[in-house]
């Protein structure tokens, strides 16, 4: 098969079919990845250069792309806006074997839809993609569909709740943050989960809407399921998996703050005025709320068993070290608030 050549499942009517364009110059992953996702249900034609990709965008008009960073002496990010010239609504997401904090800035600054490190399957590529595509759908979902798919946000977002304000002139002085950065916010979990994680906490918690009767709008039902224990485990096992990527806290809360910032825009990170946009101190401040569960978890001593039992007890101290220097920062960011 040449490239730029179009596959297909017979399986589904060329209407339900997104079409999908796979650039990457591994000729081997880009096949493979292509057989994968027809089977999958979508309809996929691969490029292996950046000339390539623009030739077969032009000719196939595709929903979205599964874009490497790196396309021989070019950078991937590159191709990005030529090929959102012509196709605005394009969902990019993008793959590499070479990830690191600027890179993932990088694809964040030029909108990617989501970021993927490689060795990836092509199961948690087909699920991004359709997670993605879901989002831009979601005038065609249901009340109840949204709810579920928005289940496991909820319980974290639950967690900051007090720190985001409803408007810019909030008079409570403990919420510091508009409700802006929940974009960012939920780039940045994404990262730090993976889509293997996000899909099976997404899985669980709608295990336990069906458990607990349907997912209703009522914030009776919402209350009631963010306080089920289940949920509560679902929470502790979330963050403890995001905490451990704070082991070097400056850098991880500067490249957490960036994705905030990228996505809020100037002027509206804050209640505040004076202050444009997340700082690493404002970061340690959101993450001690986040991580509260986890917190609470493992000051007692059943709960560090428990964490202890699933992740080992090195880890168990280590997310101890990581969560009182993340206290440390954001109390320093206090006693600064306080003498302003």
């Amino acid at each position: 098969m040449s490239t730029g050549d179009s596959r297909s499942a017979n399986l589904q009517s060329a209407e339900a079919k997104r079409k999908v364009l796979v650039i990457d110059d591994d000729r081997d992953f880009a096949e493979g990845m292509a057989d994968a996702l027809v089977i999958l249900g979508y309809q996929v034609d691969i490029a292996t250069s950046f000339d390539e990709a623009l030739v077969a965008s032009e000719r196939v008009s595709p929903d979205g792309v599964l874009l490497d960073l790196r396309l021989g002496q070019s950078n991937g990010l590159d191709l990005l806006p030529a090929l959102r010239k012509n196709l605005p609504n394009l969902i990019c997401v993008i793959v590499t074997a070479f990830p690191d904090i600027q890179t993932a800035i990088g694809a964040v600054r030029h909108r990617a839809n989501d970021y993927l490190r490689k060795p990836v399957s092509p199961e948690d590529v087909g699920w991004v993609l359709n997670r993605c595509f879901a989002r831009i759908a979601t005038g065609h979902q249901s009340a109840v569909e949204e709810n579920r798919e928005n289940a496991f946000g909820r319980l974290l977002v639950r967690r900051i709740d007090n720190l985001l304000n409803e408007t810019e002139q909030g008079p409570d002085t403990q919420q510091v943050f508009s409700r802006n950065i929940i974009p960012g916010f939920f780039v940045a979990v994404d990262m730090m989960l993976g889509p293997e994680r996000v899909q099976n906490f997404q899985r669980r918690c709608g295990d336990l809407i069906d458990r607990l009767g349907g997912g209703n709008e009522s914030q009776n039902f919402w209350d009631k399921f963010c306080d089920d224990p289940e949920a509560r485990s679902i929470v502790v096992e979330a963050e403890a998996n995001m905490a451990v990527h704070f082991i070097s806290p400056d850098r991880r809360l500067t490249w957490f703050a960036n994705l905030i910032n990228t996505h809020v825009g100037p002027g509206h990170f804050s209640r505040s005025k004076s202050k444009g946009e997340m700082s690493v101190n404002d970061a340690a401040i959101l993450l001690v709320y986040l991580f509260s569960d986890l917190e609470q978890t493992l000051s007692t001593e059943n709960g560090r068993k428990e964490i202890g039992m699933t992740s080992g007890q090195q880890s168990c101290d280590l997310l101890v070290t990581v969560l009182k220097e993340l206290k440390r920062i954001s109390t320093q960011q206090e006693r600064t608030m306080c003498h302003r």
